[in-house]
C-alpha cells in the first residue's frame, strides 16, 4: 500500500522553467522516499472538497511565490482553505516552498491551520515569527538537485 500525496498549486502548468523545475524536483523527492504523488491541482484554480480524492495520506501546498497581497488576490485565500479540506479527510496539510509578504492580519491567523509550514527564504520565516506563526526554513526547491552538465561545446563555451 503506497503513501498517497496530493500536491496543490502545481505551478509547472505555467511552463516557466523555474516552476517546472520545482515541481519536477518535488515529485522526484517524494518518489525517492516512497510517496505516490497521486493528485496534482494546478495553480490559479480553486480547489473544492469534491475535487480532492477521499483517500490521501498527505496534502502538500506548494507556496512558490503565490502567497502575497492576499487583499487583492483571491487565489491566496483559496490556498489557505486547503487545511480545512484536509482535516475533513483526517489528513495533514503542509505548506512548503513558501515566500510570504504583504498580507492582511487574517492571512496570518488562517495560515496557522497548516500542520507544518516551510519557507524558502528567511525573510518569510522571520515575518511569520513576528506574527506568531511557527515555520521552518528550507531553500527553494529549484536548488535540491544539480543541473545536468552542459554537453554542447559551443553553448558551454559561451554560457557555462
Amino acid at each position: 500500500m503506497s503513501f498517497k500525496v496530493a500536491v496543490i498549486n502545481d505551478t509547472s502548468v505555467t511552463m516557466h522553467y523555474g516552476c517546472e523545475r520545482v515541481m519536477k524536483n518535488l515529485r522526484k523527492l517524494l518518489t525517492s522516499i516512497g510517496m505516490d504523488v497521486s493528485f496534482l491541482w494546478p495553480v490559479g484554480e480553486k480547489l473544492t472538497d469534491n475535487d480532492l480524492p477521499t483517500s490521501l495520506d498527505l496534502i502538500i501546498v506548494n507556496g512558490e511565490g503565490t502567497l502575497h497581497h492576499d487583499a487583492d488576490r483571491e487565489r491566496v485565500g483559496w490556498l489557505l482553505e486547503v487545511p480545512m479540506l484536509a482535516k475533513k479527510r483526517n489528513c495533514p496539510a503542509v505548506l512548503i516552498n513558501a515566500t510570504i509578504y504583504k498580507n492582511s492580519d487574517s492571512f496570518y491567523e488562517n495560515i496557522k491551520c497548516f500542520d507544518s509550514i516551510w519557507c524558502r527564504d528567511t525573510y518569510s520565516q522571520d515575518l511569520l515569527r513576528s506574527k506568531g506563526v511557527n515555520s521552518k526554513y528550507c531553500p527553494d526547491l529549484t536548488m535540491i538537485y544539480e543541473l545536468k552538465p552542459c554537453h554542447n561545446k559551443m553553448f558551454r563555451k559561451k554560457y557555462c
